[in-house]
């Protein structure tokens, strides 16, 4: 190692093979860390066992190598494979890059660059990422993916089926995190738009595998707007203000009145061969024992069990059959 470039300066003039075979008793190469990472997968990872494979890699820098034949492509100059984070793709609005030049991917993509591209971007302040310490691609992944992600997946795959569906932002009142920025959608059907929040609707907890919410499915403004909080000016069509039409539970759920009219909802998706379902009741607080009792009537020999959230005056429970 004769230079470097900001990082691991005490590299450069470093005995590495007196060291490695000192240490470990064999000689040491010196390598890409692309290309040392392809060949790491190729043989223990994602690529083993095949004889072509590519890797792109997008962390400080941007690196990229490729194999065929089961061998890692080097070339002449050992440069074959890498794209390379300092190609120039951006000359119209070029940024300096560590390397001197200006344009390079790298300081387009690179950790070092997210920030302060992400900081300038009109809207930042009510974005996700807003609430982030610093932008990385760490918090891409914990704060766009959480709720950008799951609105964007949404988006497409409702837009995909047909539907008209949009993207909003505003804030909720989850109290862990404090009034956070946040994104969901809004759908179109029958002439009315009602608000779909996927992000809240996966319900983290390994202990409770059948949890599949659907609180925020499909909802007006008069269930939504208890949690969530948003400006109808960015709103090209106001959501509906009332949930009649909470398509999920009109159509698919049960909206029960009581324990017996639940319980009698469960034997009926129990006829159909459904075992787990979401039922809502109105203006109720959970009972468990009162709950037992009705599937104990209605359902006898069956086991069950449930999980509750209450959004409002009313109690959502998702539960589960067996025997």
């Amino acid at each position: 190692v004769i230079a470097c470039n900001g990082k691991y300066t005490d590299a450069v003039g470093f005995d590495w093979m007196r060291w490695s075979q000192k240490t470990f008793g064999a000689p040491v190469f010196l390598m890409n860390d692309a290309a040392a990472t392809l060949l790491g997968e190729m043989r223990c990872g994602a690529a083993k066992d095949t004889e072509a494979a590519a890797i792109l890699m997008i962390g400080t820098g941007i690196g990229s190598a490729a194999a065929q034949d089961s061998r890692i492509l080097t070339g002449r100059h050992g440069t074959m494979g890498m794209l390379g984070g300092h190609m120039a793709i951006e000359m119209l609005h070029p940024r300096r890059c560590t390397c001197g030049a200006t344009g390079c991917l790298e300081a387009w993509a690179g950790t070092w660059a997210l920030d302060e591209i992400a900081r300038q971007e009109d809207g930042f302040a009510e974005s996700a990422l807003a609430n982030a310490r610093k932008v990385d691609y760490r918090a891409l992944l914990d704060g766009v993916a959480d709720c950008d992600g799951y609105a964007d997946a949404f988006y497409l795959l409702g837009n995909l089926a047909g539907f008209t569906v949009r993207l909003v932002h505003g804030t909720t009142n989850n109290p862990f995190e404090g009034n956070p920025n946040h994104m969901w959608n809004e759908i179109a059907m029958d002439g009315e738009w009602y608000a779909v929040d996927v992000t809240w609707d996966d319900y983290e907890d390994e202990s409770r595998p059948f949890s599949p919410y659907c609180i925020y499915f499909n909802v007006g403004a008069d269930r939504l707007g208890r949690t969530h909080f948003w400006d109808d000016a960015s709103l090209l069509d106001p959501i509906a203000g009332a949930s009649a039409h909470a398509y999920y539970y009109n159509a698919v759920g049960g909206v029960c009145d009581g324990w017996n009219y639940a319980a009698g909802y469960m034997s009926w998706r129990l006829d159909q061969g459904i075992v787990t379902d979401t039922i809502m009741l109105p203006n109720m607080a959970y009972d468990n024992a009162a709950l037992n009792a009705a599937i104990q009537r209605a359902l006898p020999g069956w086991s069950w069990k449930s999980w509750y959230k209450t959004v409002g005056s009313d109690l959502y429970i998702c539960y589960y059959l067996y025997q």
